[in-house]
């Protein structure tokens, strides 16, 4: 039963057995604490560190305060004995919280054990798995056209080709000035189905409609310059038209007027030598020349 205990220790991480003892309440009130929370915790300690409850004498100190001894490995009049202190248990705090606590997951330990700390710095990483939402920053020009509530899609590289429905959550108050001196707004989106396919820390790409229209006549974005004008192709010559364009993303534009449906349009439009009344062959795709 001791082998079976040190090896289901063993395969468990220090992040996983800090987290087992985090969720032991052990929080002191004035007057008292639970009991059953600190046995809880103590029977952790049991569970994740055998060998320690194996070869040190553990005395229980008024009430639920445990006491561990190492004895020494002989008589030494010169040792003198080290006493190492830790606390089992917190105190509630008052006053207004930063942040509302929350279950979660340590997924990350930053110091080491004997590592020396600061007033102030980080030891652990915790996530709140219980509800993934995407941050995701647009560029400022777009702040008038986002707007809390919107219906949006999320794609990610792990499910390329899936689209994950989303909802605008919440719209950063400020707009943020980055290294690259471009001016940003911070949108969360929260992840209305999917969620099990999301890990903390991914990269995604989101599209917001703020508008949606039903058969219009539209084209690939890059077959625009400058939203202006396309490379129409009649009786095998390349044609200049302006056009006038609706709305759109990155991937398509609503065309609200110079064109027609049926119309074939080049969308390579950075071929070199690519101008108005050049002949010109309609292929599938470009070679390598």
């Amino acid at each position: 039963m001791i082998m079976a205990d040190v090896a289901a220790a063993a395969g468990r991480t220090p992040a996983e057995r800090l987290a087992r003892m985090v969720r032991c309440r052990t929080v002191t009130q004035p007057e008292g604490g639970d009991p059953g929370e600190f046995r809880r915790l103590h029977a952790v300690l049991e569970e994740d560190y055998p060998l320690v409850h194996r070869h040190l004498e553990r005395t229980r100190v008024r009430g639920e305060s445990l006491l561990y001894r190492w004895p020494g490995r002989g008589p030494d009049p010169a040792a003198r004995p080290t006493v190492l202190m830790a606390h089992q248990d917190v105190v509630e705090a008052t006053g207004p919280w930063g942040r509302p606590p929350f279950d979660g997951v340590v997924a990350k330990i930053h110091v080491k054990v004997g590592e020396a700390i600061a007033l102030g710095m980080p030891l652990v990483k915790m996530v709140d798995d219980s509800e993934y939402y995407v941050k995701a920053p647009f560029d400022e020009a777009n702040a008038a056209d986002i707007r809390v509530g919107q219906v949006a899609r999320i794609n990610i590289d792990a499910y390329r080709g899936t689209d994950f429905p989303g909802v605008v959550e919440f719209i950063s108050p400020i707009v943020a000035q980055n290294l690259d001196l471009s001016r940003t707004l911070d949108i969360d989106v929260r992840i209305e189905d999917g969620q099990d396919k999301f890990v903390a820390g991914m990269s995604a790409d989101v599209i917001i409609v703020a508008e949606k229209k039903q058969d219009v006549l539209y084209v690939p974005s890059e077959a625009l310059i400058r939203e202006q004008t396309a490379y129409v192709i009649e009786d095998g010559r390349v044609v200049v038209r302006n056009v006038e364009v609706g709305i759109g993303n990155m991937l398509t534009k609503e065309v609200l007027s110079g064109l027609k449906e049926g119309e074939t349009i080049v969308t390579s439009v950075t071929v070199k030598g690519l101008q108005n009344g050049i002949p010109v062959m309609v292929v599938d795709e470009l070679g390598d020349e």
